[in-house]
């Protein structure tokens, strides 16, 4: 364990107005990471991005928020999950009393589920 060391090689674009509030790796790859945020802001970063060499800022893949998608959540995104066994597809849970089932490749939802009371997790 003390061999182990953060890479500083890698910083993430300042994608967020407000703070993350969940982050999910994809289990198919260990490379997509999906991040979800307290301004509504969806986003999705490759990890393999960039090379040890040299620093690299991350730029998401993706990012929507409810001021430039009509597919984002309302409120603050609280949860984010990719399906285990493909990264075609994952869910989102959020403040805004939604679950939604997003198909990664298009960012778009494919369905939502309104729920009595905000979604934690």
């Amino acid at each position: 364990m003390a061999q182990l060391r953060l890479s500083d090689s890698r910083t993430f674009a300042n994608t967020f107005q407000g703070g993350v509030t969940c982050m999910d790796l994809d289990k198919v790859e260990d490379r997509f990471l999906l991040s979800g945020g307290a301004d509504t802001t969806l986003a999705l970063f490759d990890t393999h991005t960039g090379s040890e060499q040299a620093v690299t800022t991350m730029k998401p893949l993706f990012s929507l928020r409810r001021q430039n998608s009509p597919h984002a959540h309302k409120f603050m995104i609280s949860s984010v999950a990719w399906y285990p066994v493909d990264t075609g597809l994952f869910v989102t849970g959020s403040h805004d009393c939604f679950a939604k089932v997003w198909d990664t490749n298009a960012a778009e939802v494919v369905t939502s589920f309104q729920l009595p009371k905000k979604v934690f997790a």
